[in-house]
């Protein structure tokens, strides 16, 4: 741990702060206090060691990846700062608060353009699809409009008006202003260009070219040059191709506009769009349930990833959230192979493989739940070593968890390891001797393996046996004896005749008493033959 320099007082707290979220990384309130006695160290690393240790708990927190990113740049470690931003949008690659300010960043610092796109692209392939996504695609527009690319702007904006976000309107407006205030020659890629004039001179040809342009022609009264130049001769045409250009994107706009305003009741619905430790309410949990049902409802696989993502930021705390998007990607990846459709890159393994990474070793590091899914998919394709790699780390964590022993045994079974299963059902009994009532629903499933699967009788009646030795008084341990003298070619009426009235003495409950004396009786009734008992 990195020294923090200062006062004694501030040693002293940082100390303590440090103990707390040690021991309890779940503490949110304590590593807050600690991110906030940073202002009092002197030392980069010190600040380095509390934020990396705290986003890897917690990386969907994008102020503090902010200020990671600040601390480095105040100590002019421009390099460190980018990497901390590298690591930020791994992290956290749905976050466009991130990728704005990553972004703002390179463009202060004066990148090279190429980068600058690079990153452009790559924000806009992670979450360009995001309803919320409209401030991202402005920066882009706006940064190419200061380059004078505005053939690439036509371009982004033909692919932002196919976007739902929820200020399409906002950038549909933009884009008619934007067409208006240029000449089309230098908007229009040259192959598009021609085809708008091919077009246009077909018109002038049939003589239809009034039509055509009257109506527009009233939005440009108050323009008399395009681009600084007098167009008189042109005007005409110029007016055409706008026209042309608006035209064939309102089609778009509005087809897109529809599906944004049937997102809008889900999304406005949506109080709390970021992480927090603090639980959601149940109206916000059912929102998030009927959006994700909406969205599949769709067969739309790209954006059911994008919403699931998006939801798993708000309930990344939620087990049944991420059991839910689990099954789905998984569920889809069968369906592909199954049908022989082509493979859609988030249903490849190691996508599958990082959403339970995320779950175990961020989020969910206490779900059995989520770690046996995890084993149980890994079994699926093969991986008999990965799911026991899985299975194993879970189990030294909670050691005394029954159910991670269980999977382990089951998953040895399985396989047809007989050997194995009886080594860690005797290991684990022995472990549990301390804990009657574990020890006893241990040796019970193991005599079961033993009597129903291994048809070693004498075997299980001793594992049950034993049991009775550490917990004399389990009527069920009674029971399962019962039941397998029960199951035997030849009844031995005698040996559960006694087996009974143990059961009998060993409880002090008084309505299993008279249970266990009426299923006495009817025993004797079935299988005596001494009248008198």
């Amino acid at each position: 741990m990195a020294m923090i320099t200062g006062s004694n007082d501030n040693r002293k707290e940082w100390d303590r702060l440090w103990q707390i979220v040690n021991t309890n990384p779940t503490d949110f309130v304590s590593w807050t206090l600690l991110l906030q006695s940073c202002k009092h160290m002197n030392s980069i690393e010190s600040i380095r060691e509390v934020y990396n240790a705290f986003l890897s708990h917690y990386p969907y927190c994008y102020v503090y990846w902010k200020k990671f990113v600040e601390f480095e740049l105040q100590m002019s470690n421009e390099s460190n700062a980018f990497d901390v931003l590298e690591r930020a949008v791994t992290s956290f690659p749905i976050s466009i608060d991130i990728w704005i300010y990553f972004i703002q960043q390179l463009i202060h610092l004066n990148k090279k353009d190429n980068e600058i796109i690079v990153l452009f692209e790559r924000a806009i392939k992670l979450c360009g699809n995001n309803y919320n996504s409209g401030d991202l695609w402005s920066l882009y527009v706006n940064w190419l409009r200061t380059r004078q690319d505005l053939s690439e702007v036509t371009f982004l904006y033909d692919r932002l008006l196919e976007i739902p976000v929820n200020s399409l309107c906002q950038h549909f407006d933009d884009f008619m202003s934007f067409v208006n205030q240029n000449n089309p020659i230098c908007i229009l890629t040259t192959k598009e260009y021609n085809r708008y004039n091919s077009k246009y001179m077909d018109l002038i040809n049939n003589n239809n070219i009034n039509s055509e342009t009257n109506e527009f022609k009233k939005t440009q009264e108050n323009s008399s040059h395009l681009n600084g130049k007098n167009l008189e001769e042109s005007d005409t045409k110029i007016v055409f191709i706008r026209q042309m250009i608006i035209n064939e994107r309102k089609l778009i706009f509005k087809s897109t506009l529809k599906e944004m305003e049937e997102r809008r009741y889900f999304e406005d619905n949506i109080k709390r769009p970021y992480f927090h430790v603090n639980p959601l309410d149940i109206t916000q949990l059912d929102n998030w349930t009927k959006y994700l049902n909406w969205e599949i409802s769709r067969n739309n696989d790209c954006n059911v990833i994008l919403l699931f993502e998006r939801c798993m930021v708000s309930c990344a705390l939620y087990e049944f959230m991420w059991v839910r998007y689990s099954n789905y990607l998984i569920d889809k990846r069968y369906e592909m192979m199954r049908t022989g459709k082509e493979f859609f890159e988030n249903f490849d393994i190691n996508a599958i493989r990082s959403v339970f990474r995320r779950a175990t070793q961020i989020h969910m590091k206490k779900s059995f739940k989520i770690h046996n899914l995890w084993a149980l998919f890994e079994e699926r394709e093969g991986n008999f070593d990965e799911a026991l790699k899985i299975l194993d780390k879970f189990q030294l964590d909670n050691p005394y968890l029954i159910e991670s022993i269980l999977s382990k045994i089951h998953l040895y079974h399985r396989r047809g390891d007989v050997n194995q299963v009886k080594d860690l059902f005797q290991t684990s009994i022995d472990k549990f001797k301390e804990y009657p009532k574990l020890c006893a629903h241990l040796s019970i499933r193991f005599s079961r393996f033993l009597f129903k699967v291994l048809k070693d009788t004498e075997s299980a009646v001793d594992v049950l046996n034993s049991a009775l030795k550490t917990d004399p008084n389990n009527y069920i341990i009674y029971l399962r004896l019962i039941d397998i003298e029960y199951q035997k070619r030849d009844i031995n009426s005698t040996k559960i005749e006694h087996l009974f009235d143990n059961l009998i003495a060993s409880t002090q409950s008084l309505a299993l008493k008279i249970s266990m004396t009426q299923r006495k009786l009817e025993f004797m009734q079935d299988f005596g033959f001494d009248c008198e008992k």
